[in-house]
């Protein structure tokens, strides 16, 4: 078994769904795939928000530390 890991701090949806497609077309092949999804979006949801920023934007935390 070869575990594949995709993560990346600070992705929101639909950045993970973007990844997992790309991956898909250049021919990744799995058995199964496990997509955790919510916690970014309430998290860096607040930072964004403390920073100005539309809550549903990228998040700002890792793109610009400040």
């Amino acid at each position: 078994m070869v575990l594949l890991n995709f993560a990346q701090g600070g992705f929101k949806q639909p950045q993970q769904l973007l990844t997992m497609t790309y991956f898909l077309a250049l021919g990744q092949e799995s058995d199964f795939i496990i997509n955790l999804n919510g916690v970014n979006e309430i998290v860096l949801a607040h930072i964004n928000h403390s920073r100005g920023l539309h809550a549903v934007m990228p998040s700002s935390h890792h793109l610009v530390r400040s």
